[in-house]
């Protein structure tokens, strides 16, 4: 079982606008075409060590090392990096 991060953001279906999790379906494919578990994780604080400890290993679906601590956060067509988002995968790093 792998673990991939991802993103909260805002999506649409039909009339509505919720927020959900996202990140790209290859992600998840290729970890399944190779024998793996996908585990979709949250940008959530999680307990990190007691989360790794029932994984297998973990993907980070994002450049979190392009993001270290006191850099100016990297922004594009998306906007500014994902704070929570990045202390959860810092959190789920240290834990594995």
């Amino acid at each position: 079982m792998i673990g991939i991060t991802s993103e909260m953001t805002a999506v649409g279906w039909g009339d509505r606008v919720r927020e959900a999790a996202l990140l790209p379906a290859s992600y998840p494919r290729a970890l399944q075409q190779a024998g793996c578990v996908p585990l979709v994780l949250t940008p959530w604080p999680w307990p990190a060590a007691r989360l790794m400890a029932s994984l297998d290993g973990l993907l980070l679906a994002d450049t979190l090392a392009a993001r270290r601590p006191g850099a100016a956060p990297p922004s594009g067509p998306e906007g500014p990096a994902d704070r929570a988002r990045d202390a959860a995968e810092r959190s789920l790093l240290r834990a594995a």
